[in-house]
């Protein structure tokens, strides 16, 4: 560093992000997500217009595409709720298999556009928990499961709850992701510094597994890999009268 530098850098003291005067790199990321959104719904109204007026099936695909876009702003923007960063979701007492079957009921038709099938196998339990949080968590691993399974022979994806020891409750998203403790751990390093987080599973970001992460180390103790059978994928642990924090 020279000289000129370092006189620079005492003047300014910290930087840009710790400086009180300026919003932090969430808040701008926050805000930038909140403005996209506009743009993004107005993409999707159009192309729904569209194919609704015309054979053209790209329309359609537009209006697909735009819409899991807007999901992905809204999971964010969702658990990115920050006050002196800190994030608070407030807590509901529900019945875990309605927030299922809503979660694969509005994930169904992306899953038919791929000719993949959803089944369930649901012991209901009453939780403690945030829904709109546990559906965010489902719809992003649903997210991770799909890619997994596009390519392959078995085209099948299971979502599984099961009161397990100490009160607690497992959801499972079960498909052909085969992704190791070591590889998460990776992941969660790399999220933010990396365009494949997880290159070995999927050929995006990795965002949906770091939401979906957030929410369950909120909810639980994080997420975990889970098997059955031939199939695998991950999982995350409600537990009662846990109060639902992100720090």
């Amino acid at each position: 560093m020279s000289a000129r530098d370092t006189i620079i850098k005492e003047k300014r003291g910290n930087s840009v992000g710790e400086n009180q005067n300026f919003p932090s790199n969430t808040q701008l990321l926050g805000a930038l997500a909140r403005e996209l959104k506009n743009p993004l719904i107005l993409i999707a109204r159009q192309a729904e217009l569209e194919a609704l007026n015309s054979s053209d099936a790209s329309f359609a695909s537009i209006q697909n595409t735009a819409e899991q876009t807007l999901k992905l702003i809204d999971s964010y923007l969702l658990l990115a709720q920050s006050e002196y960063g800190q994030v608070k979701l407030p807590l509901e007492t529900i019945g875990i298999g309605s927030v299922i079957y809503d979660a694969l009921e509005e994930f169904r038709p992306v899953a038919a556009s791929q000719r993949i099938n959803l089944i369930s196998d649901i012991h209901d339990q009453t939780v403690e928990t945030n829904p709109k949080g546990l559906k965010t968590a489902l719809w992003c691993l649903l997210n991770m499961a799909l890619e997994s399974v596009e390519e392959k022979s078995t085209r099948q994806i299971m979502v599984s709850a099961r009161r397990q020891r100490g009160n607690n409750v497992t959801v499972s998203v079960l498909a052909n992701l085969e992704v190791s403790r070591s590889e998460m751990s990776l992941a969660r390093k790399l999220q933010g510094n990396s365009h494949l987080a997880i290159a070995l599973h999927s050929k995006s970001s990795g965002v949906h597994l770091a939401i979906a992460d957030l929410f369950a180390n909120a909810a639980g103790d994080g997420l975990h890999v889970a098997r059955r059978g031939s199939s695998s994928g991950l999982a995350l642990r409600l537990i009662k009268s846990q109060q639902l924090h992100l720090l």
